[in-house]
């Protein structure tokens, strides 16, 4: 086995004081440079904190911070006196003159600090109100926080690198995947997990095709299949399939079969492409798949397929729809017609699951305890934008798990 790691950045220290001071503060503070204790960081008390300020502080480099609450405020009694975490306001320092007098401006929230706070020791609905909802600032007593810059890193192309991603490069020729993959999703099954509709029809056709077309009755009850049901659906039939040219068991009658489904199957890409371009058509312009975009989408809609962006009790996942609706609006070298005014993600068609995921992960208990206590959709929108790696993104998640919309405004 060989571990390659794809991030490789140094930390970069600078004078802790000149990192504060380096830009016009609005309030007056007593900073404390911690390096003559041997921690390269500063300590920042202030009779009153400005939301500015500490943008300026602890916000663009999304620094890791302590914040102290004054005795028996709010905060400190809702919090403890002190927790550690990232600011989570979003600051346009571009309109910092008009921060007094334009209630409706970024700044409408000059007065509330929310902190992204991971702090084991709170609820998970204390954390989620602390990150939405916030303190008072006038709660807040001093921070603390360590000066660490990590730069950026970013394709030839200039586009960013997902950060923190690690490739396993395993040799699976001894592997059968077939039986792996049958133990796994009846292992995900036993444990009290919702197995998606794909994964039911992964299971049952692979079962299928190890068992010579033989199962338990019982076994297509559990999902929801008959033996009508899973004899007409193209995608158990397909698995099956699969599963026998993996054993290199295939007749040849169940290799022209095995065509068909693979034929029947890249039509429904190509509908599913078509029906898109549909929705991108620029006035009364209807478009084809002629252009060089058009075919590079057909491409990868024919090889696309669906998989769980995030595990657990309740799995979140893309299918065919929301993989293409993404990559066509927000990918801007699949953009076509209308789409091509929409927003770009900053990153690599290739990144994009890997940024979903980790997107995903970062909110991982606000998605669980939403899915434990709502039936409705997952929105996070607005000043609920999940942060991550210095932009922001917005996200919708049917009540079944699937990702509908990811883009970044």
């Amino acid at each position: 086995m060989k571990i390659r790691h794809i991030e490789k950045s140094l930390p970069t220290w600078r004078s802790s004081i000149e990192a504060v001071l380096e830009n016009a503060l609005i309030g007056t503070y007593e900073i404390t440079d911690l390096q003559s204790i041997g921690i390269p960081g500063v300590e920042v008390a202030g009779r009153n904190f400005h939301l500015c300020d500490l943008h300026e502080m602890i916000g663009i480099e999304r620094n890791m911070t302590c914040f102290m609450f004054r005795h028996n405020s709010k905060a400190e009694t809702d919090y403890g006196y002190m927790v550690t975490g990232v600011l989570l306001n979003k600051v346009d320092m571009n309109e910092k003159t008009d921060e007094l007098d334009n209630s409706n401006s970024s700044f409408n929230d000059l007065a509330v600090l929310r902190i992204d706070c991971r702090d084991p020791a709170l609820s998970i609905q204390q954390r989620k109100t602390l990150k939405y909802k916030g303190v008072t600032i006038k709660d807040l007593l001093k921070i603390s926080y360590a000066t660490f810059n990590r730069q950026t890193l970013r394709h030839p192309t200039g586009k960013k690198i997902v950060p923190n991603i690690v490739l396993v490069e395993v040799d699976t020729s001894k592997i059968d995947a077939q039986k792996l993959l049958v133990n796994y999703l009846v292992m995900k099954h036993n444990g009290g997990t919702a197995l998606i509709d794909y994964e039911k029809e992964d299971l049952v056709g692979t079962m299928l095709g190890m068992r010579n077309n033989t199962i338990d009755s019982r076994v297509l009850e559990t999902f929801g299949f008959t033996v009508k049901s899973a004899s007409e659906n193209v995608n158990i039939q397909l698995a099956s399939l699969n599963a026998k040219a993996a054993r290199n068991a295939l007749s040849k009658e169940e290799l022209e079969a095995k065509a068909s489904y693979e034929f029947v199957k890249r039509v429904a890409a190509i509908g599913a492409v078509c029906a898109e371009l549909e929705r991108a058509k620029l006035g009364g312009q209807s478009l084809t798949l002629e252009s060089d975009a058009a075919k590079r989408i057909l491409a990868n809609a024919i090889g696309f397929n669906p998989s769980v962006l995030m595990h657990g009790k309740k799995q979140v996942f893309w299918d065919l729809q929301s993989y293409l609706h993404i990559v066509m609006r927000h990918i801007d070298a699949y953009q076509v017609g209308n789409f091509k005014g929409k927003t770009v993600l900053p990153y690599e068609l290739t990144d994009l699951k890997n940024l979903i995921e980790k997107v995903l992960d970062s909110i991982r208990e606000e998605l669980a305890l939403h899915f434990e206590t709502n039936s409705g959709e997952f929105v996070r929108s607005g000043r609920m934008a999940v942060l991550f790696n210095g932009d922001y993104f917005i996200l919708r998640i049917d009540p079944n798990g699937r990702l509908c919309q990811f883009y970044s405004p």
